[in-house]
């Protein structure tokens, strides 16, 4: 008889064992199939809400809730958007906010490797934002890159949204109209996976260089 309720325990530890086993291995395989997150869940993950804030109160929070869109996205830090002099006004004006927020957007999902070798040849040359306007990027001799007038360095890179990619930036981009304040309204269309657009003017003046990317 002792000898029976030595073999049921034994029989239940290894059960449960078995089971614990189990669900550790699930557990797991979970973790590797996690769902893809949307530009939009990226930049509240990583804490970039002034930019959240400007694409929900711009109507264009559809644009970053899709995993299935390509974009690269230069999505500028809180204390970027607070070093701006005109950010109320900016916010006050939902044309002119709308057409800032789509001035941080570029077709095709471009990773800083992409950017090098794309640019590091001639050193310059413009990439076309979400409302067609042009926004220039430098690459130095050492992999360094900057993007537009202000030369904003990327400072978190190449995070994963979806089929789009996130450059965090460190100055928001300026968008070169006119009379910015009356921005226009341009609602872009995501293309594919291969498209890269890229022009390349006449080579600028150039600053210090910031981060470096191989």
């Amino acid at each position: 008889m002792q000898l029976l309720l030595v073999l049921f325990t034994a029989l239940l530890w290894l059960q449960a064992s078995l089971t614990k086993a189990e669900n550790i291995r699930f557990e797991s395989v979970v973790e590797r199939v996690s769902v893809p997150k949307s530009p939009s869940q990226v930049l509240e993950s990583e804490g970039l809400t002034t930019f959240l804030k400007a694409v929900n109160q711009t109507g264009l929070g559809p644009l970053f809730d899709g995993i299935n869109d390509n974009f690269t996205i230069f999505a500028p830090t809180n204390e970027a958007f607070q070093n701006l002099n005109n950010v109320s006004t900016i916010f006050a004006n939902t044309g002119t906010l709308e057409t800032l927020v789509l001035y941080q957007v570029v077709p095709g999902a471009l990773t800083t490797n992409d950017i090098v070798s794309q640019f590091k040849t001639k050193g310059v040359g413009t990439l076309e934002s979400a409302n067609n306007l042009e926004i220039l990027v430098f690459v130095r001799p050492n992999g360094t890159i900057l993007i537009g007038t202000d030369e904003a360095s990327i400072v978190t890179p190449n995070l994963s949204a979806g089929n789009s990619v996130i450059q965090v930036i460190d100055r928001v981009l300026i968008p070169p109209v006119t009379n910015f304040l009356l921005g226009p309204t341009v609602i872009p269309t995501a293309p594919p996976a291969s498209f890269t657009p890229v022009s390349e003017p006449p080579i600028s003046s150039f600053g210090p260089p910031q981060t470096t990317f191989a």
